[in-house]
């Protein structure tokens, strides 16, 4: 009678650790492949954006795959006033929203110059919530409808103004 009660717990504080697991991951790869464009090894490399999103990929261990569920955007501001964070759910109110320009695109066009005040966002699909239904982790529209088929979203994002590095 208590086995399956205690299951349920036992597999929710797994889940639970997994998600935080996960989710520390993304930030540590949002915070160290940012220190490319902060510094301004990404815009003196003339790194593109697949480059940038392989950097990040690079500073993830394990739980995230960086494929079509991992999305990074990059965006730059003049001021503080201006910064505008990035939706990671698509147009439509469904599915993540594409990686910002295309793969071949100079990182350049979105970090900005020096002293530029550069917004990175990542957003991952995070399809084990799936396995885990009663987590709650599904992302949900407003309306509490499914907006990733039960998937958790996770974003992380590190703002910061760059270096004066030209």
């Amino acid at each position: 009678m208590l086995a399956m009660p205690f299951f349920i717990f036992a597999m929710s504080i797994m889940g639970y650790g997994l998600y935080w697991l996960a989710t520390s991951q993304l930030n540590h790869a949002a915070t160290t492949a940012s220190r490319q464009i902060r510094t301004g090894a990404a815009q003196r490399a003339n790194k593109t954006v697949a480059e940038f999103k392989q950097i990040v990929c690079d500073n993830l261990v394990a739980f995230i795959e960086c494929g079509d569920k991992l999305q990074v955007h990059v965006q730059s501001f003049d001021r503080w006033a201006n910064v505008t964070p990035v939706s990671c759910i698509g147009d439509g109110g469904s599915g993540l929203r594409s990686t910002g320009g295309q793969s071949s695109d100079s990182l350049t066009l979105s970090s900005g110059e020096a002293s530029d005040i550069v917004l990175v966002t990542l957003c991952y699909k995070w399809d084990f919530a799936k396995s885990m239904p009663w987590l709650m982790l599904a992302s949900k529209a407003g309306d509490g409808t499914n907006n990733l088929e039960g998937a958790a979203l996770l974003n992380a994002s590190a703002i910061f103004r760059t270096e004066p590095y030209q």
